[in-house]
């Protein structure tokens, strides 16, 4: 893989974390690979990046996805309101039509 911006030695990870916290409010994930990536990366490269990038977002501790693909810091949100906006983005994707849908499933078999 090409080299990302090699300006700051630091992991790729730690650099998101620092660019979360002096923003101070959550950020779109490619606004976020857009401050991170070099612009001469093809577009395999750049694919690659993105997706370790997502998958160690995902794993690390100190992020969170608030939905429509924002991410901001959990420190910056309560327990509680961490669970609540989950969950609304969960229960706001079922629709009547797709618990329909589900139950003839369900049905058919």
């Amino acid at each position: 893989m090409a080299q990302e911006n090699l300006t700051d030695e630091r992991p790729v990870i730690d650099r998101v974390y620092d660019l979360l916290a002096s923003d101070k409010q959550p950020r779109n994930f490619y606004d976020i690979v857009d401050q991170l990536i070099d612009e001469d990366l093809s577009e395999d490269d750049r694919t690659e990046f993105m997706a370790r990038l997502y998958t160690n977002m995902n794993i690390d501790g100190r992020f969170l996805c608030i939905g429509d693909n924002f991410w901001g810091l959990k420190t910056w949100y309560p327990v509680e309101q961490q669970d609540e906006e989950v969950a609304s983005k969960i229960t706001s994707k079922k629709t009547p039509q797709s618990r329909g849908r589900f139950r003839r499933l369900r049905r058919s078999r």
